[in-house]
């Protein structure tokens, strides 16, 4: 087994943390402090005031951001998403908004639960032989980019460093990861300023350093 959210050491999550900013993202040939930069311009100014910003948002984080790896996801959904999310924009905004930053409260799913709806999308192979329709992954980077300081990113790499159990419902599996994102902020407070100063002034939020250790160990 490797690090964990539990083992990680001190030393480990400030190597992961200089990894992470120096490493190239997939083929795209630039940095992921690159990409990040460009998500963060992105969203300056929160959620988008029109069904086509929020569209360009959506496209970007399934896309550019890893969001999926399903290219046909990538190409049909995000007006789909895009427009659920539009039809009730400024409550959406406000309930990203409202919620009490992560150190502090983990929010139940139920309060993230309508978050989430507009992601509930059915997508089906072209010969209809294969169904997807988890999302999650899209979903928590793009709240993440709403609202830094509530939401960590769930992909397959912080699911393993956070020990999320493997066929847990969407759900289940992302209240699992708040409590332990939670955990960790907490009880390695002590550790923050180090990691802080080791990235840089990269990362816009405490949680944004929990993700770039979790991306590096949970590989």
């Amino acid at each position: 087994m490797g690090n964990t959210y539990q083992t990680v050491t001190l030393v480990d999550a400030i190597s992961a943390i200089q990894e992470y900013n120096e490493e190239i993202y997939g083929k795209s040939g630039r940095k992921n402090v690159e990409i990040d930069a460009e998500g963060k311009a992105l969203f300056k100014s929160g959620l988008g005031v029109t069904e086509d910003a929020i569209g360009r948002q959506v496209k970007w984080i399934g896309k550019d951001y890893g969001g999926t790896a399903n290219t046909l996801a990538s190409i049909k959904l995000p007006a789909l998403i895009a427009a659920d999310i539009y039809r009730v924009r400024d409550v959406y905004s406000r309930q990203i908004s409202a919620l009490s930053p992560l150190i502090k409260k983990t929010p139940r799913w139920e309060e993230i639960r309508t978050l989430y709806r507009p992601f509930e999308q059915v997508l089906r192979s072209p010969q209809g032989k294969r169904t997807w329709k988890d999302w999650i992954t899209w979903a928590t980077k793009f709240w993440h980019f709403l609202n830094p300081e509530v939401f960590p990113i769930m992909d397959s790499r912080a699911r393993r460093f956070y020990q999320i159990r493997s066929g847990s419902a969407p759900g289940d599996a992302y209240a699992e990861l708040l409590e332990r994102c939670r955990w960790l902020l907490i009880n390695r407070q002590d550790w923050l300023p180090k990691l802080r100063s080791a990235d840089g002034n990269h990362a816009w939020s405490d949680i944004k350093l929990c993700d770039k250790v979790a991306y590096e160990l949970g590989k």
